[in-house]
């Protein structure tokens, strides 16, 4: 397996958050160490604050997602791979 550069782990990083996908399971999608994964991920966020800078920020949009196998509930995943569920 060819080792990652800095541009290809910042690609996968920034592109995480469109897939809609858990940080777990965007790594076991796209093959990769979920260690190294969320290095990077702390690596190239460090110089943002924790802070949301814009009204825009301050709020996320939430979808429940229904599992079959599983009562129905909501599920919120942070930034930092926090996963928080509430049953419906």
């Amino acid at each position: 397996m060819k080792k990652k550069s800095k541009i290809d782990w910042q690609s996968l990083v920034e592109e995480w958050p469109s897939s809609g996908l858990s940080k777990t399971e965007y790594c076991k999608e796209k093959n990769i160490s979920r260690e190294a994964f969320y290095r990077w991920y702390k690596v190239l966020n460090a110089n943002q604050t924790n802070t949301p800078t814009s009204p825009e920020s301050s709020f996320i949009e939430v979808f429940p997602e229904i599992n079959s196998k599983t009562m129905p509930c909501i599920k919120i995943t942070t930034s930092y791979g926090l996963i928080l569920e509430i049953p419906l």
